[in-house]
C-alpha cells in the first residue's frame, strides 16, 4: 500500500508542478494500479474508492467503478465500503475484516482482511487484502520452518551436552582411575614395608602371607604358588590360597603336576606368559584338582 500511495503522491507533484491535468495524472496512476500485482501466485492486487463510497478502480470488479458502494454490504451484513471511509477518516489508515471472493473467483467467498489508507489530496482511499487462508497458510509455513529449525538446534544442543557429559564422566573416570591407582600404590608400598619386617618368619608363613597379599592387590579371588623343575615338564605345587581351598574342595590334595597334563591354570607356564584368564570352578566331592 505504501509503494501505491508514493505512485499517487508522485503524480500529484506532477499536478503541481504543472506537467500533468489533475485528470491525466488520475488516469495515469489508475491505469498503473490496476495491473499491480503481488502474492506467491501473483493475484492479491489493489483497489481504489473515494470518501463518498465511489468506486474509482477494481482490477476483478470493474462493474464497481463509478457506483456508489454505500450499501454494499458482505454475506454477514457489514457495510464494508463505509468501514473503509469511516476507518480512514477516523485514524487514517487500518485494518477492516470482512467476507469477499476468493482471488479471481467470484462463485466463492471467504473472509479476508483489508489494509485502506487514505490519499487525501484527492479524496482517495486506496486498500488491499490478504485472505484469511493465506495468511492461515503462511502461518502453518512459518511455524513449519520453525519447528525444522528448533529440531535441528534442539539436535545440535542434544549432541553437545552429550559430548559435555562424556566428557565430564571421561575426566571423572580418569580421577577415580588416578585416585585408585594411588591407593593401591599406598597398599603396595605398605605391604613391602610389611614383608621386610617379617625376617624372622618362616618360609612357609612368608609364601603365604607374599601369595595372599598379592590376591588382594590384583583384586584376585584365587591364587597358588608352584616351582617348575629344570626340564619344565613338573609344577610343584608350594601354597594355595586359603579361598582356593575352600572353592575347589580338594581331598588328599597333589603337590606334583605335569605341566602338559594341567588344566587351564598351566597354561601360562606352557605360553612362557603373563595371562589373565577366567577359570570355572566346579566343586565336586572326590579329586578336582584338574578343574583348577
Amino acid at each position: 500500500t505504501e509503494s501505491t500511495w508514493s505512485l499517487l503522491a508522485g503524480y500529484d507533484q506532477r499536478v503541481n508542478l504543472g506537467e500533468l491535468t489533475p485528470e491525466d495524472a488520475q488516469k495515469g496512476a489508475i491505469n498503473q494500479i490496476r495491473n499491480f500485482r503481488y502474492g506467491p501466485e501473483g493475484k492479491d492486487y489493489f483497489w481504489i474508492i473515494d470518501l463518498q463510497h465511489r468506486g474509482i478502480m477494481h482490477p476483478y470488479m470493474p462493474d464497481l467503478e463509478g457506483k456508489d458502494m454505500r450499501n454494499f454490504a458482505d454475506s454477514n451484513g457489514k457495510y464494508i465500503f463505509v468501514e473503509f471511509v469511516n476507518t480512514v477518516k477516523i485514524k487514517g489508515s487500518g485494518y477492516v475484516e470482512y467476507l469477499w471472493q476468493w482471488k479471481d473467483d467470484s462463485k466463492q467467498v471467504v473472509s479476508k482482511i483489508s489494509f485502506v489508507k487514505g490519499f487525501f489530496p484527492w479524496g482517495w482511499v486506496i486498500g488491499t487484502g490478504l485472505y484469511v487462508e493465506d495468511i492461515r497458510r503462511e502461518i502453518e509455513l512459518i511455524t513449519r520452518e520453525f519447528i525444522k529449525v528448533f529440531t535441528g538446534v534442539l539436535f545440535i544442543v542434544i549432541l553437545l551436552s552429550f559430548y559435555i557429559t562424556w566428557q565430564a564422566v571421561r575426566i571423572e573416570g580418569k580421577r577415580s582411575l588416578a585416585e585408585k591407582a594411588k591407593n593401591l600404590e599406598e597398599l603396595r608400598l605398605k605391604k613391602l614395608l610389611d614383608l621386610s619386617q617379617m625376617s624372622d618368619a618362616s618360609l612357609n608363613k612368608l609364601t603365604e602371607f607374599a601369595l595372599e597379599e598379592a590376591i588382594k592387590l590384583t583384586q584376585s579371588d584365587i591364587g597358588f604358588l608352584a616351582f617348575l623343575n629344570g626340564d619344565e615338564t613338573l609344577l610343584t605345587m608350594h601354597t594355595w590360597s586359603k579361598h582356593a581351598m575352600k572353592k575347589c574342595n580338594i581331598v588328599d590334595k597333589a603337590l606334583v603336576y605335569r605341566v602338559n597334563q594341567t588344566g587351564q591354570w598351566g597354561e601360562a607356564v606352557r605360553r612362557r606368559e603373563a595371562m589373565i584368564m577366567k577359570i570355572l570352578i566346579l566343586p565336586r566331592k572326590k579329586d578336582t584338582r584338574e578343574d583348577m
